[in-house]
């Protein structure tokens, strides 16, 4: 996401109305999308249904959501059932052609495969993915042994058939201005919520009108950056070790304020370092000019191929939900039901 991007999609989260044109084209947008998702429906356009379940986690809105961490709780899950989980990644920012599907290993390169992907490689212990066909990325992990697969930000990806559908909000940022693409933030209208299996919320503040919630099942969860890890040395601290003091934050990440929010909310002091979304910045330069300790987001450390300079820092999340329980069984079912059925 560039400077430019960014400005836009600013003005996405503001309550100050689109121009007509904007909103005329986001008219036709939504009369496009519309049409495109009732001829699958209809099956007039075919989807192609894979032997293995399909879990979808994503979004209707532009930008970070908290999709990639849902997606790493969730692969957990499924792995102390004792499945062989594959995972579907975009592959965004990667120099390497994605009209084939490709496996992504924990010793890629992020600047080839992306960095969401090589993040998600590393984190799990799933096969993962990239093609820009969702359905033979899909076909190529139930050929390594995939029992179940999980597509990372697939919803409106409809050629690939789907067993359960995860919906994640940002609760902050909620969906904006309420307008679709360009006009706002929006894929869908907030009226489709009630069509997803699942909804998660990623924290319990702001925008989010509760009363799109009603007839869906959800829960809410938070992302907590309470640890950070020595990049440069074999150390963990408490994200307090930072607490009042300055430090430098870079954060390539689709919702980079989420993130600065979730440091200031320790008393962490930041100055954040310009990068665009899946961006990265030259970081011996970096210390070059600055002395201050150099804190980073997963996605961030994967693009420097572990090369860093000293006092560099990983601050690792961790998911908290308020009661996943329902969904861990619905998965559970979902995933039993299969197994008998094979």
């Amino acid at each position: 996401m560039t400077k430019h991007s960014r400005k836009i999609e600013a003005n996405w989260y503001t309550s100050k109305k689109p121009n007509i044109v904007l909103r005329l084209l986001a008219f036709c947008f939504g009369l496009l999308t519309s049409v495109r998702k009732n001829l699958y429906s209809l099956g007039i356009l075919k989807q192609f249904k894979i032997d293995v379940p399909v879990i979808v986690v994503g979004n209707i809105n532009v930008g970070g959501t908290g999709k990639t961490p849902v997606t790493l709780w969730l692969a957990g899950i499924l792995q102390k059932q004792g499945k062989l989980v594959g995972i579907i990644s975009r592959g965004y920012g990667g120099s390497l052609s994605r009209r084939e599907p490709i496996l992504v290993s924990k010793n890629n390169n992020a600047e080839e495969v992306g960095d969401e992907s090589l993040y998600l490689a590393r984190e799990s212990d799933a096969i993962v993915c990239i093609c820009a066909n969702k359905v033979r990325a899909a076909e190529t992990l139930v050929s390594k042994g995939a029992e179940v697969i999980i597509s990372d930000d697939g919803l409106q990806h409809y050629p690939l058939a789907r067993d359960f559908e995860i919906l994640v909000i940002d609760a902050s940022r909620g969906f904006g201005n309420g307008y679709l693409l360009p006009a706002g933030p929006l894929r869908e209208g907030p009226e489709t919520i009630q069509s997803f299996d699942y909804v998660l919320i990623n924290g319990d503040d702001g925008n989010f009108r509760q009363h799109w919630l009603k007839d869906t099942q959800y829960t809410k969860f938070r992302l907590l950056n309470e640890t950070v890890e020595s990049l440069s040395e074999e150390s963990r601290e408490s994200i307090s070790f930072f607490t009042e003091s300055e430090v430098l934050v870079l954060a390539g990440i689709g919702n980079q304020e989420r993130f600065y929010r979730s440091l200031k909310d320790y008393g962490v002091i930041i100055q954040s370092v310009a990068v665009d979304d899946h961006g990265k910045v030259d970081l011996f330069k970096l210390r070059e000019k600055s002395n201050l300790p150099i804190l980073m987001t997963p996605k961030d450390a994967v693009k420097y191929d572990h090369e860093f300079p000293k006092n560099s820092w990983l601050v690792q999340p961790t998911i908290s939900f308020d009661n996943e329980n329902d969904l861990i069984e619905m998965i559970k079912q979902l995933v039993s039901k299969n197994s008998e059925i094979n």
